[in-house]
């Protein structure tokens, strides 16, 4: 026996690179150092893209912001029309409370 490190174990067969690995965190679980996203049901998804407001998103980011946001600080945003943001994939910042905020400022008063 040496006193080589030992190699770690890897299945047999082709292994996927870096590139092709799910890079996805679980739902509600933070992206990168982002937030967790908010939580929301099919019919809460349906009224937020009805919205007419705007959110802010960071390229490269998964998440949607209102501003304000302490996750904004120090990075460029930009603002994006709820359904687009919501059509291209970004979900609703847990911290700032984005889709929950959004919601309920649009029910009738």
């Amino acid at each position: 026996m040496t006193d080589a490190e030992p190699t770690p174990y890897s299945p047999p067969g082709q292994r996927a690179s870096d590139a092709t690995r799910p890079t996805s965190p679980a739902p509600g679980d933070a992206f990168d150092g982002d937030p967790p996203a908010e939580f929301l049901s099919a019919g809460q998804v349906a009224r937020l893209v009805r919205l007419p407001g705007e959110v802010l998103v960071v390229d490269g980011h998964p998440r949607f912001h209102l501003p304000g946001c302490p996750h904004l600080v120090g990075r460029e945003d930009e603002p994006v029309p709820v359904a687009e943001a919501v059509g291209l994939g970004f979900t609703p910042c847990a911290q700032c409370a984005a889709a929950t905020t959004l919601l309920a400022e649009a029910r009738p008063r």
